[in-house]
């Protein structure tokens, strides 16, 4: 049975070699480019490879390395070159959902090097399914969503989950946190930070969380001061100390980090100038 698999998986290679249909592109003073294009489907080769698809999707592994390995295809590589690369790599990671350098090699060549930034979420959270106990794949959404895709609230809900992540590092609960803070989420910063401080063991860092939590309750407080205020006067507060002038409080909270609570106008929103815990120059 062991020699009929490998022959019925030489003979799948070369009929996925063969399916690949070369496109000769003759350029002028580089000679040719060889290109395939068709890719094959992951449910006709996992029909076909009758329990060897990982073998197959090591094949294909080994395609996308070596595609991507070559500085020449990178330099000449143009949006079509980029599209079949991830599908190719699309294609390895349905084969072997359980294989994490798939999901690592899109979600941080493709959003560098390539137009292609929210196709690979997709991919990414396919990931997640398969791969639960791994916090890179969730962290990597959620530098895409950041980094590239401008959207802080996205970014704070991935970076949560890979924080939640066994093993993974602490600095992504403050990140999180932060990310929440600047969305102007500070509710779901609070409850995040509330339930991690729960099940945090290690003394520094619950003292850390602690000091954050105390941040951002103080920025729901005045943030409903503000409120009161402008359905009192009518119209915005000029500065946190109009909130005592007018007995709304009886004075602005000392801030942990050395900083201060401020109203911005311009946001409409309660802020802090050390930014829960990173301080910002002057302020």
């Amino acid at each position: 049975m062991k020699g009929e698999g490998k022959v019925l998986l030489v003979l799948l290679c070369l009929f996925l070699i063969t399916l690949s249909k070369p496109d000769l592109q003759v350029e002028k003073g580089r000679g040719f480019q060889l290109k395939t294009r068709l890719i094959p489907r992951a449910e006709m080769i996992e029909f076909l490879a009758d329990g060897y698809k990982e073998a197959v999707a090591d094949y294909f592994w080994m395609r996308v390395t070596l595609t991507y390995g070559d500085e020449n295809w990178r330099k000449r590589a143009d949006d079509d070159d980029w599209r079949y690369l991830l599908k190719l790599t699309d294609l390895v990671a349905k084969l072997n959902p359980y294989f994490f350098m798939p999901y690592y090699f899109a979600g941080v060549v493709f959003p560098w090097e390539s137009r292609y930034k929210e196709e690979v979420i997709p991919i990414l959270e396919r990931g997640m399914k398969y791969l639960p106990n791994e916090w890179r794949i969730p962290f990597l959404i959620g530098f895409i969503y950041f980094y590239f895709l401008d959207s802080k609230k996205r970014a704070a809900y991935y970076i949560q989950l890979a924080s939640e992540k066994r093993n993974s590092p602490e600095y992504l609960i403050k990140l999180a946190a932060r990310l929440y803070y600047e969305a102007g989420e500070e509710e779901s910063a609070l409850l995040f930070l509330e339930q991690m401080e729960k099940s945090t063991r290690e003394p520094e860092l619950k003292k850390e969380i602690r000091r954050r939590i105390k941040v951002l309750r103080d920025i729901l407080f005045l943030k409903a001061a503000v409120k009161k205020y402008i359905e009192t006067t009518g119209k915005e507060p000029e500065d946190l100390e109009d909130l005592v002038r007018t007995g709304i409080i009886k004075k602005v909270p000392e801030e942990p980090y050395g900083g201060r609570y401020y109203y911005d106008r311009k946001e409409g929103r309660v802020k802090t100038t050390s930014e829960l815990g990173k301080r910002r120059k002057g302020k």
